[in-house]
């Protein structure tokens, strides 16, 4: 890897970091959408993130949770998105397919209704600053990675809500 691309990963590191320093742990009772105890999906998700630190989240939960991205509360999902993304850009290969489902959660539905309604509750509260990390974060992948989605997920997420003139 050239000293420019090392470069430019540890510039978006810390933006992303930077932009999500002052995140707010949401209540226990806000990490997913299903706290009656019949859903097993959201029992184990909220278990493994209850009381933990966006910060502190080891590679393998994350792995193990790459799925949980949709499970997550809005609040949930504000909070623990900068994990994936930098799982997603220190450990590319390792988080296998965290990046895919991150890119997943990113792009919006291709019709109104409540999907729609939902993707915009999930991302409208994002400060001006972590969308444009947000939208780093999608070229970065466009840069780097965009062999590996072969459909053009990367510019559905970017030309469906994180261009530039959207946020």
């Amino acid at each position: 890897m050239s000293k420019s691309s090392k470069r430019h990963i540890e510039n978006l590191i810390r933006e992303i970091e930077g932009a999500f320093s002052t995140s707010q742990y949401p209540r226990d009772d806000q990490l997913v959408y299903d706290n009656s105890g019949n859903h097993l999906e959201c029992e184990e998700i909220a278990r493994d993130f209850r009381g933990k630190d966006w910060k502190t989240i080891p590679l393998e939960t994350l792995r193990y949770n790459a799925d949980s991205l949709l499970f997550f509360t809005p609040q949930a999902y504000r909070f623990y998105l900068p994990a994936y993304l930098l799982a997603s850009i220190q450990f590319y290969r390792e988080a296998d397919i965290i990046t895919n489902n991150v890119v997943y959660s990113l792009t919006a539905p291709e019709e109104q209704g409540f999907e729609m309604k939902r993707f915009l509750l999930r991302v409208s509260f994002f400060s001006l600053t972590q969308k444009s990390a947000i939208r780093s974060f999608l070229k970065f992948l466009l840069t780097k990675h965009s062999g590996n989605f072969p459909l053009g997920d990367i510019n559905t997420a970017i030309e469906r809500f994180w261009r530039s003139e959207n946020i």
